[in-house]
């Protein structure tokens, strides 16, 4: 080839790119086409290798996709290829900021504007239009890339196995243009026939060969040899004239032989025309070899100029079908803003949505954490109240023994032990009522006797006495009524814990305080019947009053403890104790000798008194309910 095709890149692109010129840089891949690798044929059949091969010319054939031989995911081949890309977009001018960070990996944006820019240096005014996969992948089979690239890898460059493979695509547009900008300018024939035939030559045995046809190739010689017999005329009408003059010195050669005898001055003659002889024989010698080699240059040049003929009529179909591909794929300035809108605007929710997912996750392992929480505190509760509930078990049965209630003996254990878990509410109750509600019926049945035992002293207010009990049934009634509200709240409040985690907070906290409120407004009430009562008994029945005081106030204490939360229970138990013990200093003035023996008896009374005052408490919620 022409000694200008040897000149380094640097000096090619920067005197072929300022001044390329669409149709110029369009011809040229086209005229070159692309250079492809024949596959190894192996031990394949003439059949077989005829059926692998692929055309160098990607106008005529179809576009041959061979098996990528590259390490394209090599960490040197893919730093080399980076390198390389850089410097030829600094000698491009590119305008768009580039460097080996942003390369390892680029996003979908960035490799688009490096594509669009190095196509348009191969294929002139050139810009990506529609879905940016689908034109990409378009015009790289337009182009003749002979290794197979996904349409995925184009759509999302980011990812690392996708990345490889599209920079093996942007490593052999790089090469295409550096070759376009190499050529650019150049004529590698000029007007000389015999490159031109050489080329021609090269060209169609190559693309034969490429196709599956094996040699020898007569046809084309024979051509090649007709055209070096028209351009070698004068060469052999030459070489005929040296044959006959070569004729002509060998007859003289022979007669002077013949005369040798005769003419022996003429010895040194002979001499001098062997010597002559010998260097006609090299002369034609050399005759021969010129002639062979003007041959073979007959042949290449008459090649070139057949195959560059047809490549610049493929060339000029292949731009005028580029050039209306081009003027049907224009987008309008609008259009591409708002494109670009969109994809900001859905990666912005993107982002969004995933900030928001994050955020749910972190909620619900708060609410776990704190549903684990109250489980535990629920499973400590239970557990304090077996306790508990083992020393009512044994205070139970000395009460009764002092009052004459030996027998109902002592309640099972399990009858009285709570079960864990939202679903054990029930259970808890029927328990608690079949266990120990025989006990406190028994011993309200003793206190009747007893009241009935003073009733001769107490005709005279047996009227308030009835008044009293009409008060005390109004005040049952109230408390079953805000008992069953009470309860229909707590079956709201498991509702809603089972619904939705998100308002478990804020209904504890109001349930809370409407159970205050509730109490508050019973211990008014209470109070100021009670006050009532107190006057009205003051005079004639002082003992009576304090019991049923006492037992007015135990009701309401169970009640407030109940409503309240389970790390409150500790104080209303030990204010409750406290009552209690009050209450039994009173009850001791009418029934002395009996307490006196029960509390001998106790080993840990305020403890017992404390876990007996708990389920009294318990008891009376179930019967209001």
């Amino acid at each position: 080839m022409s000694k200008q095709r040897k000149t380094s890149f640097n000096q090619a692109s920067r005197e072929s790119v300022p001044g390329t010129s669409s149709s110029s840089s369009a011809r040229k891949i086209s005229m070159r086409g692309t250079p492809l690798v024949r596959p190894s044929l192996g031990k394949q059949s003439h059949s077989a290798a005829k059926g692998s091969r692929g055309s160098m010319h990607m106008a005529q054939s179809e576009h041959h996709i061979m098996k990528d031989t590259r390490p394209i995911s090599d960490k040197a081949f893919i730093k080399k290829s980076i390198l390389s890309l850089l410097h030829l977009l600094e000698s491009l001018n590119y305008q768009n900021p580039v460097y080996a960070k942003m390369l390892n990996p680029p996003t979908n944006r960035d490799y688009q504007r490096i594509f669009e820019f190095l196509v348009s240096h191969v294929l002139g005014s050139y810009s990506l239009i529609g879905k940016p996969d689908e034109e990409m992948l378009r015009v790289v089979k337009d182009l003749g890339y002979p290794y197979s690239i996904s349409k995925s890898a184009l759509n999302n460059v980011g990812t690392m196995s996708a990345w490889p493979h599209a920079l093996g695509l942007l490593s052999w547009i790089s090469e295409l243009v550096m070759y376009v900008c190499q050529e650019e300018g150049s004529e590698p024939f000029s007007d000389e026939p015999r490159k031109m035939m050489k080329f021609n030559y090269v060209y169609k045995s190559y693309e034969m060969f490429m196709r599956g046809t094996d040699g020898p190739y007569d046809e084309l010689n024979s051509q090649v040899k007709r055209q070096l017999a028209t351009l070698n005329a004068t060469a052999s009408a030459e070489v005929k004239d040296l044959f006959s003059s070569n004729a002509k010195l060998s007859n003289e050669y022979q007669v002077k032989m013949n005369e040798k005898e005769s003419n022996e001055h003429l010895t040194d003659e002979i001499v001098t025309q062997k010597n002559n002889v010998e260097k006609m024989n090299e002369y034609l010698s050399k005759v021969d070899t010129y002639v062979a080699q003007i041959k073979d240059k007959s042949l290449r040049l008459q090649t070139e100029i057949d195959e560059n003929q047809e490549l610049l009529n493929n060339t000029k179909e292949a731009i005028a079908k580029i050039k209306t591909t081009i003027s049907l794929q224009t987008i309008s300035p609008t259009d591409a803003e708002r494109l670009v809108r969109e994809i900001k605007e859905l990666e912005r929710s993107a982002t969004a949505d995933s900030q928001r997912l994050q955020t749910l996750k972190e909620e619900q392992w708060d609410r776990e954490i704190k549903f684990g929480k109250l489980i535990n505190e629920m499973e400590t509760f239970v557990h304090k109240h077996n306790s508990e509930i083992a020393k009512l078990h044994d205070t139970l049965p000395r009460v009764c023994e002092n009052m004459s209630l030996e027998s109902l003996g002592r309640p099972a254990d399990e009858e009285c032990h709570l079960v864990s878990g939202h679903n054990g509410v029930e259970e808890n109750n029927t328990r608690l009522m079949k266990s120990i509600l025989p006990y406190l019926k028994a011993i309200n049945k003793e206190f009747v006797e007893i009241q009935g035992s003073q009733k001769q002293g107490l005709n005279n207010h047996m009227k308030r006495i009835l008044q009293d009990k009409e008060v005390l049934d109004d005040l049952e009634i109230s408390k079953k009524s805000c008992q069953a509200s009470l309860n229909k709240i707590t079956k709201d409040i498991e509702t809603a814990q089972k619904e939705s985690n998100k308002r478990e907070s804020a209904i504890e906290t109001e349930l809370e305080r409407k159970k205050l409120q509730l109490e508050q407004v019973k211990l008014a009430r209470i109070d100021h019947r009670d006050r009532e009562v107190l006057k009205k008994k003051q005079q004639d029945l002082e003992e009576f009053r304090s019991t049923t005081q006492q037992k007015e106030m135990e009701y309401t204490q169970c009640l407030v403890k109940m409503a309240k939360r389970f790390k409150e229970q500790q104080d209303k138990l030990e204010q409750l104790v406290d009552r209690f013990d009050k209450s039994v200093d009173d009850i001791e003035e009418s029934f002395k000798s009996t307490m006196h023996s029960h509390q001998t008896k106790m080993v840990e009374p305020d403890s017992e008194i404390a876990a007996l005052s708990d389920f009294v408490g318990q008891v009376q919620v179930e019967n209001a309910g």
